[in-house]
């Protein structure tokens, strides 16, 4: 059976960008403590976050295609 395309609401999409945002922002800060220590585990982290946010804006934008 084939699922029917649902719409997502502009107030959902906005909620991904800022949380893209967020994300983005957090990764920048850690990869701005990562340069400055020599711990490996915060340059995974900021790598992880940057994956975030890029998680998150694809899917407000994947979203809007509809």
């Amino acid at each position: 059976m084939l699922k029917r395309s649902v719409r997502v609401a502009w107030s959902q999409r906005l909620m991904f960008v800022m949380l893209a945002l967020v994300f983005a922002a957090t990764a920048a800060l850690q990869g701005f403590l990562a340069s400055s220590v020599s711990e490996w585990w915060p340059a995974v982290l900021a790598a992880l976050l940057a994956l975030a946010a890029a998680g998150c804006l694809f899917a407000a934008l994947q979203s809007s295609n509809d």
